[in-house]
């Protein structure tokens, strides 16, 4: 999910170049393509504050030219929005709305300001415009940037999932080791053959429970700290961690492999 743009008093950045740049600016490096969007992005948010609300639209739509960001899309309503230019803030939502990978809420949002406007777009065909008696909910809004893609926390579930579910398959094994220690107990000390066999059972089972233990306690540490330090879907990740448990007859272990 891309929302790395915030409405209007702020910009941000993607980090990929989409399909919808234009012809004249495919030949461009993506790190290029990005900074001149940053760029333009930030100009516009400067003139939108300064209430440079033609001089925000151009900024803003030579920055769609480039990437086709869908909050640049908002940005633009919301200008002409403020320009109580109706009807091109209405064409403007609507293109939000139907833009890929718009959050439910921000699309929810701008329906709603699309059927605002139409009424004040009714009302001004019919009556000469009024003042606004009270801040509506879009004045706020452009002081807060749309919902944007939370940090993706799917791997650290996995691992945190992975770390549990170590633990308790070493739980199990710790249960059936501490039964052959019964077993080896409870045989009669002329049975060699039983207490041998119960004790290199258990000796293994122990073993294994160990490394489930150990596997599955790192798990849990590497899973916390993906969850903590995880990032926006569109942040490419610093490294990947593969935690890889190994158990034989004579001992166990946990390796650990980094991607980077």
């Amino acid at each position: 999910m891309r929302y790395l743009l915030t409405v209007v008093l702020s910009a941000g950045l993607a980090v990929s170049t989409p399909a919808g740049v234009a012809f004249a600016q495919q030949s461009a490096a993506p790190a290029e393509i990005a900074q001149k969007v940053e760029a333009l992005s930030s100009q516009g948010a400067q003139k939108y504050r300064a209430q440079d609300y033609h001089g925000a639209i151009e900024a803003f739509e030579q920055a769609y030219e480039l990437e086709a960001v869908p909050n640049l899309l908002y940005n633009i309503a919301k200008c002409y929005e403020k320009l109580e230019d109706w009807n091109q803030a209405i064409s403007y939502y609507e293109r939000f709305v139907v833009a890929p990978d718009v959050e439910s809420d921000a699309r929810q949002h701008a329906l709603s300001q699309v059927q605002t406007l139409r009424q004040r777009a009714q009302s001004s065909q019919t009556s000469p415009p009024t003042e606004p008696t009270e801040k509506s909910d879009d004045t706020i809004r452009a002081q807060t940037p749309p919902a944007e893609a939370g940090p993706d926390r799917t791997l650290s579930y996995i691992v945190l999932g992975s770390g549990v579910g170590l633990i308790a398959t070493g739980a199990v094994f710790g249960m059936l080791a501490s039964q052959d220690e019964t077993k080896f107990q409870s045989a009669a000390p002329t049975d060699s053959a039983t207490r041998q066999a119960a004790r290199d059972s258990g000796t293994t089972k122990a073993l294994v429970a160990d490394g489930l233990f150990v596997a599955g306690g790192i798990a849990a540490v590497v899973g916390t700290y993906l969850f903590l330090t995880a990032k926006s879907p569109d942040t490419p990740p610093a490294s990947a961690t593969l935690v890889t448990p190994w158990v034989s007859t004579t001992g166990a272990g946990l390796g650990m492999s980094f991607d980077f």
